[in-house]
């Protein structure tokens, strides 16, 4: 019996000993893999298109040359139209020769930079505004098979109790496993060293992970990170844009499902305020030359003298007013007939164009892919069923 008790604490040396062995290699492993560890470091910056930026802006040179013009066109817009068409128009002079707008001239200016000042705030919105870009951790939406089978997995397979065998060893009794003999551990010993054998060792990837090569769950090759269903790669913001429809220099973004909105709104009071400025323009010309044909008429047929004093021109004694304070100023308006063409037509097409987009749900992307809405449809269903 004295030699039995001196081998079974032989036995305990040699098991405690081995487990504090593996307890050693497993510290200096971990040890090891930190010092190995590199950290990443990201400069978070107060604009940019990154994950990590405060604001969403894209810093191109062309973009922001734009933006910086369609601004100074609608001041130039508001400028020409509130101090140089309208004031010789719709104004008054009082008793001291000082001018005054009428009620219907304060209203038309109000009106205008209203709608001008709406048009910069949806720039602004559309610019600023995230378009839809992905999130760099962003995963696929798992499927009702893919769901249940990782919550059997992550459940575990379980042991009926009639399957587990419980005996208790005896002092003497061990299991020999690579030279190293193990008997009469204690419970908590035990479970620490499989604990620690269990983190040690490298773990499998989980097997209903979505991954890229199923159906619907690509990698943009530029990103190199999960790229969804209608997102594509825009080379100047650098991001995957989900419904992107394209890459507007004005707006200096692109347009896709997060700022389309604000894009309509600008395009549309843009060519809001192209035609409130030419139906001014057009009305002024025609009372201008009504004027001026009715003061040589008079002339002609009654041998009337017309005073031109600063208030207008007096015919037969009724005042009508000047076209303009200035001749120089004719070339004021000569670019607003230019700007108010030019833009009103290119935002009429444009509304156009995205009106189909809007009925149809269909970018301009998808179409060159050669999507339609019969095949949206049922992809939708598809993926939500």
């Amino acid at each position: 019996s004295r030699i039995t008790r001196m081998a079974g604490s032989i036995m305990q040396r040699k098991s405690k000993a081995a487990i504090h062995s593996n307890n050693a290699v497993i510290t200096q492993r971990s040890s090891s893999n930190n010092n190995n560890m590199k950290i990443a470091s990201v400069q978070r910056r107060k604009f940019g298109t990154s994950p990590f930026d405060e604001h969403w802006l894209n810093l191109d040179c062309c973009g922001l040359i734009c933006a910086c013009l369609t601004y100074c066109l609608h001041l130039y817009g508001c400028y020409s139209v509130c101090f140089i068409l309208i004031p010789p128009w719709m104004s008054y002079h009082d008793s001291e020769g000082i001018r005054h707008l009428t009620m219907m001239g304060q209203l038309n200016c109000f009106a205008f930079v209203g709608v001008a000042v709406m048009a910069v705030l949806s720039h602004l919105k559309a610019m600023m505004t995230d378009p839809g870009a992905v999130p760099p951790d962003a995963k696929p939406v798992l499927s009702a098979d893919e769901l249940a089978a990782l919550e059997q997995s992550e459940k575990g397979p379980s042991l009926k109790p009639e399957e587990v065998n419980l005996r208790p060893s005896s002092p003497t009794s061990g299991l020999q496993e690579g030279g190293i003999t193990m008997s009469s551990v204690t419970a908590a010993g035990a479970g620490a060293a499989v604990a620690a054998v269990a983190a040690s060792l490298p773990t499998k990837p989980n097997p209903v992970t979505p991954g890229p090569a199923g159906k619907g769950r690509r990698l943009c090759r530029r990103c190199n990170s999960f790229k969804p269903q209608r997102a594509h790669h825009c080379s100047i913001c650098k991001r995957c844009i989900v419904k992107m429809d394209h890459h507007c220099p004005w707006v200096n973004n692109c347009v896709g499902i997060g700022n389309h909105k604000f894009f309509l709104l600008f395009i549309f009071y843009t060519c809001v305020s192209c035609c409130y400025s030419m139906s001014l323009l057009v009305m002024r010309f025609y009372l201008c030359v009504g004027t001026h044909t009715r003061h040589h008429r008079h002339q002609h047929h009654h041998g009337a003298v017309s005073i031109t004093t600063d208030a207008g021109v007096t015919i037969g004694g009724k005042e009508e007013g000047h076209c303009l304070d200035d001749p120089a100023q004719l070339l004021n308006l000569i670019g607003l007939v230019v700007e108010a063409m030019l833009f009103g037509l290119f935002t009429l097409c444009m509304m156009c164009d995205q009106w189909s987009v809007v009925t149809s749900r269909l970018t301009h992307i998808d179409r060159l892919k050669g999507e339609t809405s019969s095949s949206m449809n049922g992809r939708f269903k598809k993926s939500s069923g």
